[in-house]
């Protein structure tokens, strides 16, 4: 519908010289000067709104356009490992964070992800605790902890959130 209503508009441009002037000023205009615009009929004010809008979009395109790369982040591999040992927490920075048995952690020479938690420096006992399920990519552990969510939320009928539980001594 909308490029229609603009093909439209721009017939009416080729016709009425006041139409034409307005779509020449659009980017100077505001949506209140297009709404008290003289024109004839009501879908034109409509229309020029549409064209003021889709203006707008494009100038911010062609703004942003300059500070945007194409490109890709690598999916850097890793070795994805399942917790083996009870249920307990260990140590993340200055904090603690619960593991449980079966969840899925993910090493790699930077440090080690726990579902969505980073952190540099690696516990011991996830490394002796953990049983390895092999080398994966980033977005396979993850595309792995978010079918483990699912299977233990099955009843759930939007994705389940993904948890994780703090633990401040003190």
């Amino acid at each position: 519908m909308t490029r229609d209503l603009l093909t439209m508009l721009e017939y009416e441009a080729r016709r009425q010289p006041t139409v034409a002037a307005l779509m020449a000023d659009i980017d100077r205009l505001s949506e209140d000067d297009i709404r008290a615009a003289p024109v004839k009929l009501p879908w034109l004010r409509q229309a020029l709104l549409v064209l003021k809008q889709q203006y707008e979009r494009d100038a911010l395109a062609a703004s942003l356009d300059s500070w945007v790369r194409s490109g890709h982040t690598p999916d850097p591999l890793g070795e994805m490992r399942r917790w083996e040992g009870p249920d307990c927490f260990i140590r993340v920075g200055r904090s603690q964070l619960e593991v449980q048995s079966g969840q899925l952690i993910w090493l790699d020479g930077s440090g080690v992800w726990i579902d969505t938690i980073r952190c540099a420096t690696v516990d011991p006992v996830l490394v002796r605790q953990s049983v390895p399920c092999g080398r994966v990519p980033r977005s396979a552990y993850m595309l792995a902890i978010r079918e483990r969510a699912r299977h233990l939320c099955p009843a759930s009928t939007t994705q389940p959130i993904e948890r994780v539980r703090f633990y401040r001594p003190g």
